[in-house]
């Protein structure tokens, strides 16, 4: 899930126990378990090709991830 929202998106998430990615454009502060957080649509997409190249060399339950 890709949100901008912390109650609509990211807890909705949580609650359905996958991966997060927060667009904190603002510059707030968090205290949910969210999996990323970007500052915007330039990280989000450089977050985005990270993930799908590790993506492509990783393992059937491999979780390897990237936090920015």
């Amino acid at each position: 899930m890709v949100g901008d929202s912390l109650d609509a998106d990211m807890q909705g998430a949580i609650n359905y126990g996958i991966d997060c990615c927060w667009c904190n454009f603002g510059g707030g502060t968090h205290t949910l378990p969210v999996t990323y957080v970007v500052d915007g649509l330039d990280r989000l997409i450089e977050q985005l090709i990270l993930l799908a190249r590790l993506s492509s060399r990783s393992t059937p339950g491999d979780r390897s991830r990237s936090v920015i």
